[in-house]
This record gives structure tokens, sequence and C-alpha cells, in this order.
């Protein structure tokens, strides 16, 4: 879970990078980002230890 976390912050950061420099491709990459995010931790958020 926390690798999966981890990977979903990279895409998050990447798509910043991109939308940084107006690269195309930005708006995708950070919604993707955002959505992995918010995903992983509901679901940490619901799973035991």
């Amino acid at each position: 879970m926390k690798k999966l976390n981890q990977i979903s912050i990279a895409i998050l950061c990447v798509g910043g990078f991109f939308k940084h420099n107006s690269y195309p491709y930005a708006n995708i990459l950070v919604s993707i980002g955002f959505i992995a995010v918010a995903a992983t931790l509901i679901a940490m958020a619901f799973s035991k230890k």
C-alpha cells in the first residue's frame, strides 16, 4: 500500500512538472495523480493493520 501511495505521488509530481512547463498531457497526469493519491489514502483509512 505504501509503494502504491509513493507511485501515485510521483505521478502527481511529474504531472505538476509538465503543467509548470506547459507540456502536453499535463492535465491528464495531474488528474490521474490526484485520483490515485485519494484512492490510496481512502484504502489506507479503511484497511486493517
